[in-house]
């Protein structure tokens, strides 16, 4: 560490203390703004349901996943774009010949050899080739990989829709078992203060210790519930981070969701939507679109294929072929290639057979896709009128368990009910409780479902 005092008069150095501190200053600013890694999270802040989905989209793997395959989709289809373009190369060839090549030529009664070329030949070019028409075959591969790339866009999709979903159901699950702690904490305490009564009760010679025994023996069970409560609570936290791609033991505080959002649409017009806008349908008619390019790709080979193509070349003696007393030693060529094949013994054909086929298959598979659509989105809106029916149901049941709780105990109180009864009671009320908030969460996620069922990213 440098010295803050100045080294000829021994003296402190302010300066040099004044450029510390704004180095520390500004080393903590640039720390504070700019963190290691991940999205930046104010600890201590509640967690609301759209931050949640926001992170997930964000950082969830299987997201990355599916961006990395609509990355590489991308580059396979600019690569079928640049196969229309000319291909341009070189060429280097070096030959050694153990004799000196030689021609024969009669002059009068004489034979005369006449040299014709070098032992050590050396030549290279440069080339141009430029395809012309292969049959729509380079066509055809490009439009192939450009559904490619829009089929790889469903898929990720796909995976944003069932991503958002698994988010709702990680937060409703943490909200459910925030609840169910509670309500076992509420439980805990009342069989404790119901569970002093006895005592005092039983003191004083007013009921049975078998009362007592059985109040002993319910706030026993009520702590092992509430331990359970709290595991469970731990676990619901960790899958919500697991979802968001979080550590696992990152604290979480999120916000509670009361409001029930209603259903606007009706069933049919739900379906109609599904099968219009569900990724996996919009996939399979992008599919059934490059079926019938691969049977176009595959009558290719019927046609000829033509290429155009220019060409510098030089020969000679030297390494680059600087000298040639024999010929010319460069040379430009420009010329046109055809090519085309009569005869495969049917080969090309049974490969249009093929194509064909699959693309049959894929009409028929389609079909069974548009069933299993409507069936899911049925299946999911009849799920949500069920727990909308149990919410219902559900709260008018919590409402009388807490009134039948009120009134048991105080008749306990008066000894007009038994341990029994107020246990019973208390054991209603707990059950109430659970099942109101399972109807009103549980509604939550069958929501979520049926947007999943119907393609919507809401």
């Amino acid at each position: 560490m440098a010295s803050l005092r100045d080294n000829n008069t021994g003296k402190f150095c302010y300066g040099s203390i004044k450029r510390s501190l704004w180095t520390c200053i500004l080393v903590f600013l640039v720390f504070s703004l700019y963190p290691s890694s991940g999205i930046c999270e104010d600890k201590g802040t509640v967690l609301t349901l759209s931050r949640a989905i926001e992170i997930a989209l964000q950082q969830n793997t299987q997201i990355k996943e599916a961006s990395y395959n609509v990355k590489a989709s991308r580059a396979r289809q600019r690569s079928t774009l640049f196969e229309m373009f000319p291909r341009i190369g070189a060429e280097y060839t070096y030959i050694h010949l153990r004799d000196e090549p030689y021609a024969n030529i009669q002059m009068g009664p004489v034979v005369q050899k006449m040299p014709t070329g070098y032992t050590n030949t050396s030549s290279w070019d440069i080339y141009v080739i430029q395809p012309i028409f292969t049959g729509f075959a380079l066509l055809s591969k490009h439009e192939i990989a450009t559904l490619g790339l829009d089929m790889e866009r469903l898929r990720q999709s796909q995976v944003r829709l069932d991503v958002v979903y698994e988010v709702k159901q990680a937060y409703f699950n943490v909200l459910l078992a925030l609840k169910a702690l509670q309500v076992r904490q509420e439980e805990v305490a009342a069989l404790r203060a119901h569970l002093t009564d006895a005592k005092n009760f039983y003191r004083e010679g007013l009921i049975p210790k078998n009362d007592l025994l059985k109040s002993k023996v319910a706030y026993s069970l009520s702590l092992q519930r509430l331990a359970r409560a709290r595991s469970d609570l731990v676990v619901a936290k960790a899958n919500l981070n697991r979802v968001l791609n979080r550590r696992l033991d990152m604290p979480v505080e999120v916000q509670d969701i009361t409001s029930i959002p209603p259903l606007k649409e009706g069933l049919p017009a739900l379906i109609k939507k599904a099968l219009r806008i569900r990724p996996a349908i919009m996939a399979l008619n992008k599919g059934i679109k490059q079926a019938r390019l691969y049977e176009r790709l595959a009558r290719s080979p019927f046609y000829p294929r033509v290429s155009l193509f220019g060409k510098y070349q030089r020969e000679g003696s030297h390494i680059f072929a600087t000298e040639n007393k024999f010929s010319n030693k460069s040379n430009v060529a420009i010329g046109v290639t055809a090519k085309w094949e009569f005869f495969d013994s049917g080969k090309d054909l049974e490969n249009v057979k093929e194509s064909k086929y699959k693309m049959m298959a894929l009409l028929q598979k389609k079909k069974t896709v548009e069933d299993q659509i409507a069936l899911q989105v049925k299946k999911a809106y009849e799920d949500l009128m069920v727990a909308k029916a149990n919410l219902s149901t559900a709260k008018n049941g919590l409402s009388q368990a807490k009134e039948n709780f009120r009134i048991t105990n105080e008749g306990y109180k008066v000894q007009i009910n038994t341990s029994t009864d107020v246990l019973d009671a208390r054991s209603y009320l707990t059950q109430a409780e659970m099942q109101y908030y399972a109807a009103l969460y549980g509604y939550h996620i069958s929501l979520a479902a049926l947007y999943r069922a119907v393609g919507l990213m809401r």
